[in-house]
């Protein structure tokens, strides 16, 4: 009974402990309006969070429907075809890819990575983009972790959309002062 106690008391900790992290990570991507170091900082943190080697975050183009590579975590990193074609599966389905796949998804040099997971970003109930994380360590991405990358790509996603919001309305504020 109190070895059973002492491990629900640990899981307890755990849990409060990832839940303070994701806290201070909210407030750091509610920081900033700017979209391109809002897409670092959201990089940084999920790699942090997770110990993926690498990610990217794919943003959808509003009128064509296509995702674009908004930012890569490390530039040594090179997306390939494969990651960027489960990122539009991720896309298109509206749901997270836990990826073991035969084809490297990024590769830096001579290394390549195959495992990996790719997350959709919701805002008010629309994709508009996809976290796609990667690591050669299938380990890396165990339920609980995904549990906590899918609350922070929601957070995520509305933060992005909330910097695109606001870039437009710059945009068309300038555009009247002209």
């Amino acid at each position: 009974d109190g070895a059973l106690h002492k491990r629900v008391l640990l899981q307890d900790s755990l849990r409060l402990r990832a839940v303070e992290q994701l806290l201070q990570s909210s407030e750091a991507i509610n920081a900033t309006l700017d979209q391109l170091h809002l897409s670092q900082i959201i990089l940084h943190i999920t790699l942090r969070q997770t110990g993926c080697q690498t990610g990217y975050l794919l943003l959808c183009e509003d009128d064509k429907q296509q995702l674009h590579l908004a930012h890569a975590a490390d530039d040594t990193w090179k997306l390939l075809q494969p990651g960027y074609m489960i990122a539009h599966t991720t896309y298109s389905n509206r749901a997270p890819m836990v990826i073991d796949s035969p084809d490297a998804l990024c590769a830096s040099g001579n290394q390549q990575i195959r495992h990996g997971l790719s997350m959709p970003l919701r805002a008010h109930g629309d994709v508009i983009g996809v976290l796609l994380l990667c690591d050669d360590r299938p380990e890396m991405l165990r339920p609980g972790t995904q549990e906590m990358i899918a609350l922070l790509a929601n957070h995520a996603g509305t933060a992005l959309h909330n910097a695109h919001l606001y870039s437009c309305l710059l945009y068309t504020s300038d555009a009247a002062d002209d």
